[in-house]
């Protein structure tokens, strides 16, 4: 129920902040629509990501073994970074309204 109550329609404009409750504001999230949007970003990220690597691997780099491994082992762990930083913002608790 305090879901609810808390994306119906609120004025925008001057003193929006206040109609959001404290702590919350327009670009609010509820943590289920975080963590839905942060998996659609990384499984889609990562095809990109893993095709780009695929393409430089193979049509930009020397023919050569140890710029092979080099290559594929960097680029094979700089996926974690943004990664990380997806899944900590989906992580984030939802603001407890206050009750008086």
């Amino acid at each position: 129920m305090a879901i609810a109550a808390r994306w119906q329609d609120k004025p925008l404009g001057a003193g929006a902040s206040a109609a959001y409750g404290p702590g919350m504001s327009r670009e609010f999230l509820p943590f289920r629509w975080r963590s839905t949007v942060a998996v659609l970003f990384i499984l889609l990220g990562l095809v990109i990501y893993s095709l780009l690597a695929m393409v430089v691997g193979t049509y930009f780099l020397p023919d050569h073994w140890a710029a092979e491994l080099g290559f594929y082992l960097v680029a094979g762990i700089a996926w974690v970074w943004p990664s990380a930083k997806l899944i900590g913002w989906a992580a984030k608790t939802d603001a407890k309204p206050q009750q008086r």
